[in-house]
């Protein structure tokens, strides 16, 4: 029978990999939302052409952020997340193996 402490460290393990992962997956569509917001107000045809070039450089700048920095980390976070969980399981295996 494998012991509540080994089951606790693979449910944290879990938890902490299932978190990354979704936090890497948000910081990725923030700002794929944000730039969608962005062009759909771009669309509007009473929009003075002040309000849209500044528009345009808010979509600009976005799109320079997503690439060089949200996709990146989000990257990261989510590669990290599913190598944790993959962790939890290969140590739930060996515990299970040295167990029987």
């Amino acid at each position: 029978m494998i012991k509540m402490s080994v089951m606790r460290k693979v449910g944290k393990f879990f938890m902490v990999g299932a978190i990354l992962v979704v936090v890497g997956y948000l910081i990725q569509w923030y700002p794929n939302m944000v730039i969608a917001g962005l062009e759909d107000r771009l669309e509007n045809p009473e929009l003075p052409q002040g309000r849209r070039s500044d528009l345009l450089y808010t979509i600009d700048w976005w799109e320079t952020q997503r690439i060089t920095i949200f996709s990146p980390v989000a990257t990261i976070l989510m590669i990290s997340g599913l190598l944790v969980v993959l962790y939890a399981i290969v140590y739930f295996i060996a515990v299970l193996f040295k167990l029987t």
